[in-house]
């Protein structure tokens, strides 16, 4: 709401007031340049917070992740012995699951790069 009637507050040079979403893009741009750029710390301090909470959200989808090869990658963890060991955070020793059959060779140079399988929720759709 700040930013959107924030011309009523802090008219931009030339742009009179307007709401934030009525202006053309070029106007948008410089009128959020002027709040990055403002002399007023709070200005400046709203302009950081709106593009952090932009920028978590545009890095939170998966096809941007998987564009910059940082999408995480399926890994499939062997049991080893000391899995057989300790329980669960919390739960008690008569939790543990799994024997000594269930105890699996690790795979083979496990690869941590950027090839292999992505994680089933980082999978592109359709």
């Amino acid at each position: 709401v700040l930013v959107e009637h924030g011309t009523l507050l802090f008219p931009a040079p030339g742009f009179g007031v307007a709401r934030f979403s009525s202006l053309r893009e070029d106007r948008q741009v410089a009128y959020l340049e002027s709040w990055q750029k403002s002399r007023l710390l709070q200005r400046r301090l709203v302009f950081v917070s709106l593009r952090a909470i932009l920028t978590m959200g545009y890095f939170a989808d998966p096809a941007v992740l998987r564009a910059l090869g940082l999408a995480p990658r399926a890994l499939t963890t062997p049991v080893i012995e000391a899995d057989l060991l300790w329980p669960r955070i919390g739960a008690s020793p008569e939790s543990i699951a799994l024997r000594r059959e269930d105890v699996t060779a690790g795979p083979d140079g496990l690869s941590l790069g950027v090839e292999g399988p992505l994680h089933p929720g980082y999978e592109a759709r359709g």
